[in-house]
């Protein structure tokens, strides 16, 4: 006599909505598929009580007896405890994090342009953890900074309103400016930290004397000289790539941890190692040698001058 084991059919059913869903996932974004899976999953509790319901119908006179079996009583306990286990998740906002981390991907925000007037401003000090630092000598008299960041967010527009949020902090103390460029935030979820990247780009006029300190974040540094009429320091922990002006009047000091070879480019270093130093030092002198430029880097400076078309 035939026999009904309950589950198999509903089994059934929910592999081949499965297998559906896989394949779908490479036609679709993963982040709807998980979607339409969180949405529909309890359909398979319908199917399975469908049919026990069908099987009852049919068996009511003994003309089709009814078995459960061991897979079958596995397949509701595993049903059961998904579900209860789903609702718990949801409702607690595991799930609604999941699918947000699922979600986020990196987008590329232009950071708040800070324009500074230096009338009366004879020092600018930069302190910089967040990103790489492309550096300007201009005339005139305004300092610009420029910013822009790849931020994870969930959406675009998530991603814009914490780029808005973060600007470079400013303060005058008497004749010196202070200027503090932080890393752009990024939006946080439960499987990764509110890591971003960026990149700044800075105007700064050639007659302000300039400290900047990058040494405590790993950081590239590009500096491009077109004029120099004040002493500009740099402390980099990252890589220094300078772009000299042949025109230029100053004497570029730099030093780097290790041996001489990195100090390279096509200016002409004269080096020098002393006991005073943990590492090697070098110096290019352009026209009386008259604004000095010292760099330290963490890694390597390269100094090219550009040549005359």
């Amino acid at each position: 006599m035939r026999q009904w084991r309950v589950g198999s059919f509903s089994m059934a059913l929910i592999l081949i909505f499965l297998g559906i869903g896989l394949i779908a996932t490479h036609f679709y974004e993963t982040t709807k598929a998980f979607e339409l899976v969180i949405t529909w999953w309890p359909l398979a509790l319908i199917l399975l009580g469908a049919e026990i319901l069908v099987a009852g119908f049919l068996s009511r006179n003994d003309q089709l007896p009814l078995k459960y079996d061991g897979w079958s009583i596995f397949l509701v306990i595993i049903l059961f405890l998904f579900c209860l286990g789903n609702y718990t998740l949801y409702y607690s906002g595991v799930i609604p994090e999941i699918r947000e981390a699922i979600a986020i991907s990196e987008h590329s925000c232009p950071v708040p342009d800070l324009e500074i007037d230096l009338a009366g401003i004879n020092r600018v000090l930069v302190s910089s953890r967040g990103g790489d630092l492309e550096l300007h000598s201009i005339s005139g008299n305004k300092l610009t900074i420029l910013g822009l960041a790849a931020i994870p967010a969930s959406t675009p527009e998530a991603a814009r309103e914490l780029a808005e949020a973060t600007a470079a902090e400013t303060r005058v103390i008497g004749d010196t400016l202070y200027i503090r460029i932080d890393p752009v935030a990024g939006q946080n979820n439960i499987f990764r930290g509110s890591s971003s990247r960026s990149s700044w780009a800075l105007f700064i006029p050639a007659a302000a004397t300039l400290e900047l300190d990058a040494s405590d974040y790993y950081s590239s540094i590009a500096l491009n000289l077109d004029s120099l009429k004040a002493p500009w320091s740099i402390e980099n922990r990252g890589p220094v790539r300078v772009n000299l002006s042949p025109g230029l009047d100053l004497s570029l000091y730099g030093s780097v941890p290790r041996s001489r070879e990195n100090l390279t480019g096509n200016a002409g270093w004269s080096y020098s190692t002393g006991e005073e130093t943990a590492g090697s030092a070098g110096e290019i002198r352009l026209g009386q040698g008259r604004w000095p430029l010292q760099i330290s880097s963490g890694e390597t400076i390269e100094a090219n001058i550009r040549r005359i078309k």
